[in-house]
């Protein structure tokens, strides 16, 4: 189940994140809530890491609508880092998307709070590259699983996934420049 949502809102976040930033945000925490039960509560039935998800989606979507440039700076952390994770994972640096150590937290904080500080910097490109980003990384991570691609065609994936969907936002924010529909 929790693949199949992650692809779903992978395609949304990677379409309309960045005029849709709640999106952006719920994609984020339904992400790394679904992520956090998979690895600390793998005992547990398959359907708890999707509740988790869910849960922790809701309150993204919530925290976005209410304290938006809160919930956009954690969004933009949770991007971020995992962002940093998924290259250093592809880069074969020792460390595994799945389950982190020691340098898979280091590398998750210091892309977090890059990506945090590019989003209060630059809201809305920041916005549009990571909400790209994250799409590009849950869109991809569900192909790669699905087909059995290799490192490298998924990396080639996830690539041409991030181009698209700054294309596709930047087309849809060329219509109607400097306005997040939501807010």
């Amino acid at each position: 189940m929790v693949p199949v949502i992650n692809l779903l809102l992978g395609l949304a976040a990677l379409v309309f994140g960045r005029q849709l930033f709640w999106l952006f945000v719920a994609a984020a925490g339904f992400f790394l809530g679904a992520n956090l039960a998979t690895q600390y509560l793998a005992p547990e039935p398959a359907w708890l890491a999707t509740a988790v998800g869910l849960f922790a989606s809701i309150l993204g979507a919530l925290l976005a609508v209410f304290a938006q440039r809160l919930a956009l700076g954690i969004g933009g952390f949770i991007a971020g880092g995992y962002l940093f994770v998924f290259l250093a994972s592809y880069l074969q640096l020792g460390v595994n998307t799945e389950s982190f150590n020691l340098l898979g937290i280091v590398l998750f904080v210091v892309g977090g709070i890059l990506g945090a500080a590019l989003v209060s910097i630059f809201f809305e490109v920041a916005l549009l590259l990571l909400s790209a980003v994250l799409g590009a990384t849950l869109t991809s991570d569900f192909a790669g699983d699905f087909f059995r691609l290799n490192d490298t065609y998924r990396l080639i994936l996830f690539l041409v996934l991030i181009a698209i969907g700054i294309g596709l936002q930047w087309a849809l924010w060329s219509e109607r420049p400097g306005q997040i529909k939501d807010r």
